[in-house]
């Protein structure tokens, strides 16, 4: 069995253990870790657990997580993430209806995720019954984490080895996601130095912490303010205009063709709004995206653009009726052709299917109609059957 670690690139976790590799950006471990912080601190003891499932790509040994959607539990045994029947009939639901979601267009469910209020970064038996009924694929993974009032919250991933067994009592290898970083969604800035890893001999991964000097600090600033300016008035990659006077500061960043669309989830237009629809420019008009309440509040997603310009508008609604506006463009390098291709491919097969069930629908429409036309003639015709031999 090779080695287990952990370790954070510029953007990436990088996780390998039990000849298993699993990437998976850090904004969206810290999307994930908002979800989780928020229903820790809804209880002042425990906490209500969250759980979620990761959507990605794959290959034979490395499993990339590129977005993730929250799985809806009612809490009917408790504040544990325990799934009633009723949960688990809208998980099914949630997977059959990724296929045919844009946001999720190439992608496949890679695992799920679940947070442990009152345990550790562990497998349950709840745990391992939802991994097996719902993610049974040798490759899908199960991510936990351990929020803590007092310290940084902890996680790690589990896999299944050769033969399916599963290592319950604790992760290969666990790491840590840092509280400050899930208040609100990054705004876009000059990438910084990766702060180097290191390993803790308790086994769980850390993030060596950043000098603490005055100096440092305002060479920092000064660096970054210089970077801004050049973005700004030399090669600017990103434009934003608000429409609306409530800035909802739309923002895009993009990490290897994935494209992050984030807005303030603290403001208050996104905390008053019951619902958004964001509308997609890229290699043409894409079909409207529609957010529930709890999708817009959570603050971002994660798009799979084709080109390298892409326009975004984020229009926030109540009842049903528009009440701030915003929109931002992103411009940058292309996405290489074989991908772009692919996941051309992928949406042009998904509307050609989606094509063929609107046919199918009309088509069962008027077979039904004419169904029922001739049941109609089929009871006159018994009625006058019935008359005649009376007679």
């Amino acid at each position: 069995m090779s080695a287990s670690k952990a370790k954070r690139e510029v953007d990436t976790l990088l996780w390998t253990a039990a000849d298993r590799s699993i990437e998976c950006p850090w904004a969206i471990l810290e999307e994930i870790h908002a979800v989780v912080q928020e229903g820790f601190r809804r209880l002042s003891k425990g906490g209500v657990e969250a759980g979620g499932i990761l959507f990605g790509r794959r290959n034979d040994q490395i499993i990339r997580v590129m977005a993730w959607r929250p799985i809806p539990c009612e809490h009917a045994r408790g504040a544990a993430f325990l799934l009633s029947n009723e949960d688990k009939q809208r998980l099914m639901g949630m997977m059959e209806a990724a296929e045919s979601d844009p946001q999720l267009q190439v992608l496949e469910p890679v695992g799920w995720f679940v947070s442990h209020t009152r345990s550790g970064v562990a497998l349950t038996d709840d745990d391992e019954e939802v991994y097996g009924q719902f993610f049974p694929e040798p490759w899908q993974v199960t991510l936990v984490y351990k929020p803590d009032r007092m310290a940084e919250t902890r996680a790690g991933f589990f896999v299944r080895e050769r033969g399916g067994t599963i290592r319950r009592e604790s992760s290969y290898q666990e790491f840590k996601v840092e509280n400050s970083r899930s208040v609100v969604p990054r705004p876009i800035q000059p990438t910084a130095e990766p702060r180097p890893f290191q390993a803790r001999r308790d086994g769980i991964a850390t993030i060596a912490p950043r000098p603490k000097s005055r100096l440092f600090a305002w060479a920092s600033a000064a660096v970054g303010v210089l970077a801004c300016a050049l973005a700004v008035f030399a090669l600017p990659e990103l434009r934003t205009a608000a429409i609306d006077p409530q800035n909802v500061r739309l923002s895009l960043m993009d990490a290897a063709g994935q494209l992050r669309v984030e807005w303030d989830r603290e403001s208050a237009a996104v905390r008053n709004a019951d619902s958004a629809v964001l509308y997609i420019e890229d290699a043409g008009k894409l079909d409207p995206i529609d957010l529930d309440r709890e999708t817009t509040r959570a603050g971002s997603l994660t798009y799979h653009r084709l080109s390298e310009d892409v326009k975004v508008r984020l229009v926030l609604r109540q009842k049903g009726k528009p009440v701030g506006e915003q929109w931002a463009r992103y411009v940058g390098s292309p996405v290489p052709k074989s991908e772009a291709k692919e996941m051309q491919a992928t949406r042009e097969k998904r509307e050609r299917l989606q094509v063929e069930a609107e046919r199918l629908r009309e088509e069962l429409t008027k077979q039904a109609k004419a169904t029922r036309e001739l049941q109609v003639k089929m009871k006159r015709l018994e009625r006058d059957i019935q008359r005649e031999s009376k007679r």
